[in-house]
């Protein structure tokens, strides 16, 4: 992981205009998305300061990007958990599907 994070970081940009995307981590280090995102997500919980938008990932020192993108990241746990919640009755629903066949 620290071969992928080190490639990464030398790829990021200091601030929003100079964001990058997925796509052209890929084209630059060969990482599909799944690797990109999970180094992504490593390098934040050491603390780099990564935010996202629809332009791309970036370095921030500014506190309003990176609460917009604390934010965003929220709202998709929020969303994957509902989707957990759900499935989690599609599954009790199943188990009495079973329990009535018998």
């Amino acid at each position: 992981m620290e071969k992928q994070a080190t490639a990464i970081l030398e790829l990021l940009g200091n601030s929003y205009p100079s964001a990058i995307k997925s796509p052209f981590i890929t084209e630059q280090t060969g990482y599909n998305g799944a690797i990109i995102r999970k180094t992504i997500n490593f390098l934040r919980s050491l603390g780099y300061p990564i935010c996202s938008s629809r332009s791309g990932y970036y370095l921030s020192q500014d506190k309003e990007e990176i609460k917009k993108t604390i934010h965003n990241l929220e709202s998709r746990q929020e969303t994957i958990q509902r989707a957990v919640e759900g499935l989690k009755l599609s599954l009790k629903d199943r188990e009495m599907e079973v329990y009535e066949v018998r």
